[in-house]
């Protein structure tokens, strides 16, 4: 049964079973905005989680058991970054339009319009080539995506409104009259009826 402690802090009381010998019972606490601050963990499985937040909501604290991270925050309430119980830092980058330009992991790139052009490794020195990179048309659909160097090539069909994949790097689709074909090898062209296959160079079904 949930406890109402206060008019702000609800304390529901569920019990878990963890195997054939386990159970847990969390308790939860919460400020006067309604955010959770602390989950206790009691039965078998013994723990405390809490958490800390700023005056706009942002999550400033997670303590673990004593093991704590932080988070900081720009003045757009960005995080810019997270140190961890190790003391491990990592930072994120922003640029003025709220694109994140870097996650410790990865750095990206965008055009003129705002739109994802590359994804590449932080310190990726001896191939400085993009994981993953897109190419748009002036309406903003997406063209290409290559992927570790395997393009998939993208065309609209704004008849029906929908992207089709042109080619995935392995075969090439071609789409038509309601129906889409698909160029496996130089010997054989598979043609997909709604409701049948047609092996195109040896006319079976």
């Amino acid at each position: 049964m949930d406890t109402l402690t206060s008019a702000a802090t609800l304390t529901p009381t569920p019990t878990a079973t963890l195997g054939a010998a386990q159970s847990v019972t969390i308790d939860y606490e919460y400020d006067p905005l309604y955010r959770l601050t602390n989950a206790v963990y009691s039965g078998d499985i013994t723990t405390t989680i809490g958490y800390s937040y700023d005056e706009v909501g942002n999550r400033l604290a997670q303590d673990i058991d004593g093991v704590v991270t932080n988070y900081a925050y720009d003045n757009a309430n960005r995080l810019v970054q997270v140190t961890s119980p190790t003391s491990q830092v990592t930072n994120f980058g922003w640029d003025n339009n709220g694109n994140l330009l870097s996650d410790g992991v990865n750095t990206y790139t965008y055009d003129q319009a705002n739109r994802l052009v590359s994804v590449m490794r932080c310190n990726h020195r001896r191939n400085p080539s993009p994981v993953t990179s897109f190419a748009y048309n002036g309406l903003g659909d997406r063209l290409r995506q290559t992927v570790g160097g395997v393009t998939t090539t993208y065309v609209n069909d704004y008849a029906a409104g929908l992207t089709q994949v042109l080619s995935d790097g392995t075969n090439t689709y071609l789409y038509g009259a309601g129906r889409i074909g698909q160029y496996q090898t130089a010997m054989q062209f598979l043609q997909f009826f709604r409701t049948r296959l047609w092996r195109g160079w040896s006319g079976q079904c």
